[in-house]
Formats: structure tokens, sequence, C-alpha cells
């Protein structure tokens, strides 16, 4: 005795019809026993029928009724408990601020005329302190470089990593390395497993900056839009790394539609400066990483604008006494890997050099349904 569900499996590979699911026919044969063309088409209908059971669970199910932000609205403050919506509408001059991993879910139309601001995501940033308050009480034998805080990798391949402190000028050193990037072909295929945003930049001798934020659109009906949203990289304070770019998903089983007045930004943050004080030379940092946008729909309308630009590496000094010395953190990587902090040559009359910038991030079109990616 079989099921016919495992008779169904195997005609659905014998014949390349679409995925089978588990259905309610309970009918079962023996060795054999004919099979009706009959029984055949209402295995079809249940396999079929399934399917669209499974397509229907895409985009929530619309329990939280429509959603219409007409004035500044805050959820990184106050979250609304159900994100099941029907249909969205941010109107024009308002913004909407959502905390980094957000997915907004809806059964209708998502229509953005406003700005939406994605929250950086607050990952573990960079924290180095070459010298902190040892120098002053410790005999410079047993001066250490003080790694305190690696950076997040965020949604990346690999952390970006913290400069390192010399104590005399006769010693060169590279800045902190930036983050590396996922490969395209990785990122096309993980996009709806990504949620954490931009890595976070390596310290110099302060902190590096957060990553952007990540933000999904997961809408049944046509997603529109003639807004911005917004999800970079931090900039960091002197040589600290910046952030790596944020993360922009919107998918639609119908489609997407990016006019040409619409703004989509997942840039990566500027490297903190070089700068002297207390004659200790502190290195440029590398810029983060552009980030990750990615529309995906069966019919895909996309002429507005988006930038996923690296951030900007610090910028370098000289200084002409002999000094301690700490380097630049590294950029956060995202879409696009994180620039190095900047080198520091030997000698008397120190240079830091200029920290590198962050690399371009991607831009993800699939002309598909994008179901089997979430």
């Amino acid at each position: 005795m079989k099921q016919i569900t495992a008779i169904a499996a195997t005609i659905a590979l014998a014949l390349g019809s679409q995925l089978v699911t588990a259905g309610s026919i309970t009918d079962t044969y023996t060795a054999g026993d004919t099979v009706s063309a009959a029984t055949f088409e209402n295995i079809k209908t249940e396999v079929n029928d399934n399917n669209t059971r499974i397509t229907s669970l895409f985009g929530g199910d619309g329990s939280a009724g429509d959603l219409v932000i007409n004035a500044d609205t805050d959820w990184t403050t106050t979250s609304p408990p159900n994100l099941f919506f029907n249909n969205v509408t941010i109107d024009a001059t308002t913004t909407l601020t959502v905390p980094s991993g957000t997915t907004i879910y809806c059964t209708g139309a998502f229509i953005n005329n406003g700005l939406i601001v994605v929250d950086s995501n607050n990952n573990r940033t960079g924290l180095f302190s070459g010298r902190s308050n040892l120098r002053e009480t410790t005999p410079a034998t047993v001066r250490l470089s003080l790694n305190i805080r690696n950076p997040d990798i965020g949604d990346a391949a690999s952390s970006a990593t913290n400069g390192s402190w010399s104590p005399n000028s006769g010693s060169s050193f590279s800045g902190g390395q930036g983050g590396s990037a996922m490969r395209e072909a990785a990122i096309r295929s993980s996009i709806g497993r990504m949620y954490r945003g931009g890595g976070a930049g390596g310290g110099g001798d302060s902190q590096g900056a957060s990553g952007g934020g990540a933000l999904r659109v997961l809408c049944r009906g046509d997603i529109s839009n003639n807004g911005e949203i917004r999800a970079n990289g931090n900039g960091a304070g002197t040589s600290g790394g910046g952030g790596g770019g944020g993360i922009i998903v919107l998918a639609s089983p119908t489609s997407v539609q990016h006019l040409g007045t619409a703004t989509l930004n997942a840039n990566g943050g500027n490297g903190g400066n070089a700068f002297v004080f207390s004659n200790v030379l502190r290195g440029a940092a590398g810029g983060g990483g552009g980030g990750i946008v990615a529309l995906i729909a069966p019919t895909l309308v996309n002429v507005g604008a988006i930038n996923v630009d690296g951030g900007t590496g610090g910028t370098g000094v000289t200084l002409t006494n002999d000094s301690d010395r700490v380097s630049g953190g590294g950029g956060g990587a995202s879409g696009g890997a994180g620039g190095s902090g900047g080198f520091m040559n030997p000698g008397t009359s120190a240079t830091a050099f200029d920290g590198t910038d962050g690399l371009l991030g991607i831009t993800v079109l699939i002309s598909a349904s994008p179901e089997a990616l979430f």
C-alpha cells in the first residue's frame, strides 16, 4: 500500500511539474492498480492548491489593516505590535524611521511618497585604545596595544580590523584592514536571509562607526517608491573606520516600481581623519563599503536613482616631532569591501597617509517572483 502523496511526488519528478507539497488526498493503491486520468488531475489540483496557499503566505495576512503615515513617525522608540499590513502609504513630506532588521509585510500595495530612514544597526563597533592611561603609569617596556573590542561583521564576508599602536618613532605599520564583501552570487542567493546590515568600522584611537541598517519590504501587491529610502553607514570620528552601507530589499510577486524622482541610498560611511593630540599621531581610517539594494519582482520599473557608494577614506597628516603612533581602523564591509586605514612611516618626521575609500556596493535586480528567496 502506498500513499498517493508519494505517487504524486514521483509524477512531479517525471513530468517536471510544480513543486509537490503535502495534499489532502488520502486514497491508497496496491501494485497493479490502474490510476485514471481523473485521479491524475485530482493530484495536480491538490498540488497546485497547496502551492497557492504557500505563495499566499508571502506578505503576511493583512491582519493589521491599512497603514497611513501622515506625520513623522519613529518606530525605534514605539513600534506597532503587528507589522502584517494590508495597504501601506507613506505621505509626502513625512519621515518614517525604522530600526535595523525591520520587515514590513503587506497583502496589498506599498506606496512611499516620503522618506524612510533605516536606523544604523547599532552593531558592535571596533574600539581600540593604543595607550589608554597605561602610558602615564606603566613603564614603556610593558606598554601594550589594547584591542578592546573587535568590530561586528554585519552581512559581509569578513569584519574590519582595528588599528594598532607603536610606542616609538622607529616603527612603520599599516592601519586596520577593511572588511571583505560577499561575492555577488552569494548575495543574490541569500538576499532573503540578510537582516544585519553593513559591517562596523574598526577603531583607531576612537571607536569605529556603525554599519547601515537593513530594511525589507515584502508585499503581494505593487511596491511603488516615489520618495527616498535611506540606509547609509555612519561616518566615524577621528581615526575610526566608516560603517558599511546598509541593505534595502523591495520584493513583490506583482511589481516593484522605483520611479524617476525616487532615491534609494545605502552608502558607506566616511573614515575618520588623522590628527595629532598630546604628541601622539593618530592615523587616517578607511571608508565603509557601499551597501546592497535589491529589487525583486516579475515586473521591475527601475528609473530612479540608486546609490551604493563607498565611504571616503580619512585624510592623513604629518608630524615633525618624535611621537607615539596609533593607526586608523579599517572600514566595515557590505556589498562593497571596506577601505583600509592609512600606512604610517618610520622616522622622527612621521606621516600618517590617507586611508583608502570603501568600494562600490551592489545593486541586485531580479525579474522573477521572490517567494523562494524568503
